[in-house]
Order: structure tokens, then C-alpha cells, then sequence
């Protein structure tokens, strides 16, 4: 009953006030669109603040030493994964072994392809033939280049594929085979992969690794240890409380203000209900019954707006790689700005509804 008399209040007051009744609900749609932006805003300075604490240029992953991760798969998800970061990497490292060798590839990556590492390169010293180049690695040459002591000229078969040997080290203590990562055996089975950076990684660095090989390799891949927080650890739920109640606060009064106006204009209305027996408590109740549902109906227009219009754009501009709206947070968010609706409304109606039924009716004839 006090629902369907709230709602023909409204239609009856939308005719008689309509510019008011648009411009407190632009407002407070407008107030809701406001604190899920300022959130977000919040939230990403937070998130990019907090990346400053990072200090590792590395970040890498294992593979599975009891399920195959074949270098061919690796080798076909790496492109998609690297042209995200190309603009900051320097180089990536891939460990793999086939049977009893072990094999190493360090590479850059740019302009959609692979090539040799310089950075690496250029700290090694061949004792005898040459170190590989640029060229081998864009064209998969099959040559491979010892971390140890070999016979240069040589050729050693690495999972069927005949490799020339074009250069040792000349250390004994080590035995290892470099290969370009174009030419490593598609059967070759991955044990680790390392990405080194110029610059610090981010958060959206490290989940582009994570997410990209996940998607390839599933559970037989574990991230190295790497700082990602989540939603409740970049912003605290005080913060996002006190940020909704600062905007709803503001939406709040300018309600106070906008619906007062229209209260103001219907005495009359009030002095019959008061007459036909409708008590004090009743009749400020319907009148707050009418501001919850506007503004219950303007935070699900707000929501659904943002939400499916406005969240990716948003997000995009933020450039952060953490997922910064929650359905735990709008839901933080909306009780709080009702709640402030609530309150401030409430008090205002109390005022206005203080005045005795005589008082009413003679200020309502005189109106």
C-alpha cells in the first residue's frame, strides 16, 4: 500500500515538477557514475604505487619435471606473450633438455621475431671457432654453440636434428648446448623460462607471462614468486567506504535541496493524509519510501551504465593489469551512498514533518 501510494506520488509530482525531478536524478545518477570513476582512479594510483616497491628486473616460470612441456608448444604461445612486453624486454632465457643434453637459448624479441641476445653474447668468449649471430637465429639455423668443451666442425644429433658445432667455451666444468631458439627440437622438453627487463616489470607484466603460459600448459606451470596484490590489498574497504560517503554526501544534500523544493509544494497533500488519519510516522515515511526509489532506480541505471559501458574504456586508461572493480566493491559502494541517501533525507523529512496537522493545514490554505 504505502509502495503504490509512493509511486503515484512520484508520477503525480514528475507532471507538476518535472525539471526538478530530471535534474535530482541526473544528479544522483551522476553521483554514482562519479564514485565508481573516482574508485577506479583511487585504486590504479594505489596499484602503480605500490609496483614502485618491486625491485627484481626478472620475472619466470618452471615447467613440470614429471609432465612433458614440449618446446614446441612454448615456442609457438612465446610471440603472443612478447609482443606485450617487446618495448621493455631485453631478453628472454628458455632452459630445455632432451635426454642427457641440456640446452640453452637466450633471445631477443622484436619486430615479430626472434633473434640473438647481445647482452649475452657479448659477455662470451669463444676459445675456439665462433660465437652463434643474428643470422642463425632468424634463419633456424641448425648450429649450436658449447657452454663446455666440444670439437668444432663437428655434428651432434639433438632429437634427430643434426647440429654443427660452431664454437666452444672451453670450460670443462661446464657442459651445456646453446641453440637458437628457431632450430631447438620441437621435442625438447622445457624446464624454465626467464624474462629480463630494462626497466622494472609491472603487475600486468607478470600476468601477461602467467595467463599466457596457463593457457598453454595449464597446472604444469609455477610462477615464480612475484608481488600481484589483489583488490582488498590495493585499497582497504574503509577507503571505500569513505570515499562513497564523501560523494553521497554531496549527492545527499543537493537530494535534500532538490526534493525539499518539491515536499515544500505538497502541504496540502500531506494535511489530507493527516486528516483521513495518516500519522505523523506514515506519511514521512511514504515520502522517504518516494526518494529511496528514485534513487535506487538511478544507482541501478548508474550501475548497469558503467558496468557495461564505461568499466573496460576506464580501465584501459588506467593501465593497470589488476582487476580493479569487484562485485565485493560495487556492493560497498552502492550500501554506502544509500545508506548516506538514508540518513540525510531522513533527517530532513523529520524537520520538515515536525510541524502539528492544524499548523499544516492552515500554512497548507495559505499556500
Amino acid at each position: 500500500m504505502m509502495i503504490k501510494l509512493a509511486m503515484k506520488n512520484i508520477k503525480n509530482s514528475f507532471q507538476s515538477s518535472r525539471k526538478i525531478y530530471i535534474l535530482m536524478m541526473i544528479s544522483q545518477l551522476t553521483a554514482v557514475l562519479s564514485i565508481f570513476f573516482a574508485y577506479g582512479i583511487y585504486t590504479s594510483y594505489s596499484a602503480k604505487m605500490q609496483e614502485l616497491d618491486i625491485d627484481s628486473y626478472i620475472i619466470g616460470a618452471d615447467f613440470s619435471r614429471t609432465e612433458v612441456c614440449e618446446m614446441g608448444s612454448l615456442r609457438e604461445c612465446l610471440p603472443e606473450i612478447l609482443d606485450k612486453m617487446e618495448n621493455k624486454m631485453d631478453y628472454v632465457f628458455v632452459g630445455a633438455n632432451f635426454k642427457e643434453q641440456d640446452l640453452v637459448m637466450y633471445n631477443e624479441y622484436y619486430d615479430g621475431k626472434f633473434h640473438l641476445s647481445e647482452t649475452i653474447a657479448a659477455k662470451q668468449n669463444s676459445v675456439t671457432g665462433r660465437m652463434l649471430n643474428d643470422e642463425d637465429v632468424v634463419n633456424a639455423n641448425q648450429v649450436a654453440y658449447k657452454v663446455g668443451v666440444a670439437k668444432v666442425g663437428q655434428t651432434i644429433d639433438i632429437g634427430g636434428i643434426k647440429f654443427e658445432v660452431i664454437g666452444d667455451k672451453g670450460d670443462e666444468r661446464l657442459d651445456m648446448w646453446w641453440l637458437p631458439i628457431t632450430s631447438c627440437p620441437e621435442e625438447a622438453e622445457a624446464y624454465a623460462i626467464s624474462i629480463f627487463f630494462n626497466e622494472l616489470p609491472t603487475q600486468e607484466d607478470y600476468l601477461t607471462l602467467e595467463n599466457g603460459l596457463k593457457k598453454e600448459f595449464g597446472n604444469r606451470v609455477t610462477m615464480d614468486e612475484f608481488e600481484v596484490r589483489n583488490e582488498e590489498e590495493l585499497i582497504s574497504i574503509r577507503s571505500v567506504i569513505m570515499l562513497s560517503l564523501a560523494v553521497g554526501m554531496i549527492s545527499a544534500l543537493n537530494t535534500c535541496l532538490l526534493y525539499g523544493y518539491i515536499i515544500s509544494r505538497r502541504r496540502k497533500q500531506m494535511a489530507v493524509y493527516g486528516i483521513v488519519g495518516a500519522s505523523k510516522t506514515l506519511r514521512l515515511a511514504i515520502q522517504q519510501m518516494e526518494i529511496m526509489l528514485i534513487s535506487l532506480a538511478m544507482e541501478l541505471v548508474g550501475f548497469l551504465l558503467f558496468r557495461f559501458a564505461l568499466q573496460d574504456l576506464l580501465v584501459s586508461v588506467y593501465e593497470t593489469g589488476v582487476r580493479l572493480y569487484g562485485a565485493k566493491s560495487y556492493v560497498i559502494m552502492l550500501t554506502a551512498y544509500t545508506l548516506c541517501i538514508f540518513l540525510v533525507t531522513y533527517l530532513m523529512l523529520k524537520i520538515m514533518n515536525r510541524e502539528k496537522l492544524p499548523d499544516m493545514m492552515r500554512r497548507a490554505r495559505n499556500d
